[in-house]
């Protein structure tokens, strides 16, 4: 969806054709200069300021992209440092709401979103030679406020948007212990668990075209960084971290990284 001032798509369209791409970063400069060159017989003709809002919805590819460091080498003996990556893949379904302003020749847009999905990545990989602890990330819903810019084509357009993301994250180490004559259980000290809503951010990049003079389509890239937690393991202190380490907690650092493939349809509304 992108800026209809008039009743024809065609019309918003040709419009728009005039618009100029502003950097995100420079959102004001660009306005002002903006306004500033418009000459007094351009503002006679030209539409300087206009609203449209919009609502929409979307499904989506859905990747986790996870990473956990073994800090001190606990799980993998004595590698410190040890990573593990670990993803999945899945399908999830958004609403949004928007506004978009011409605001001297460049179009912005201002929109929330919510997205509901089931995507569990996991791995048994932490210990490679026990096979014996499980990490998991399930994200649950991610919700992010964005604004951006809008540059369009013809009945096509571009855009690019940048904002705030937080999101339901469970992150999970669970250690099994076993052995001879000695029934599986899990070890809750050398495992964890943190469900939480977590902040970060979100890049998104479109491309769309103009169906109608209320209706839009985008295919849109979204990609999610809800940032890098801490956790440990070993609570008690009990046991060593690494050979030759101090008994004490052992850290893990969790990384959330999603990444969305959306097709999107949009509804506008206002003249």
């Amino acid at each position: 969806m992108f800026m209809r001032p008039r009743k024809s798509c065609e019309f918003a369209c040709s419009i728009r054709r005039k618009n100029g791409l502003g950097g995100f970063l420079a959102l004001v400069l660009v306005v002002w200069l903006a306004c500033l060159n418009i000459s007094a017989e351009e503002a006679k003709t030209k539409v300087k300021y206009h609203t449209t809002d919009y609502i929409g919805f979307s499904l989506a590819h859905a990747s986790s992209v996870n990473e956990i460091v073994d800090e001190k080498g606990f799980a993998n003996w004595g590698q410190t440092g040890y990573t593990v990556d670990y993803e999945d893949t899945g399908f999830a379904g958004s609403v949004m709401v928007g506004r978009e302003i011409l605001a001297c020749g460049t179009n912005f847009r201002f929109e929330a979103d919510t997205t509901i999905a089931n995507v569990v990545a996991s791995s048994n990989q932490l210990d490679p030679r026990g096979l014996d602890e499980t990490v998991v990330a399930e994200v649950r819903w991610l919700s992010s406020v964005k604004a951006g810019v809008v540059q369009p084509f013809g009945a096509n357009a571009i855009s690019a948007a940048f904002g705030v993301a937080i999101g339901s994250i469970e992150n999970s180490v669970t250690d099994i212990d076993f052995g001879p004559g000695i029934p599986d259980r899990v070890d809750p000290d050398d495992s964890f668990s943190d469900d939480s809503v977590k902040v970060g951010t979100v890049f998104q990049l479109a491309l769309e075209r103009c169906m109608s003079d209320r209706w839009s389509v985008r295919l849109e890239a979204q990609f999610y960084d809800l940032g890098r937690t801490r956790h440990y393991v070993n609570r008690i202190g009990d046991a060593r971290c690494g050979p030759g380490r101090a008994r004490e907690p052992c850290p893990y650092s969790v990384d959330n990284k999603f990444e969305f493939l959306r097709f999107s349809v949009t509804r506008s509304f206002g003249e």
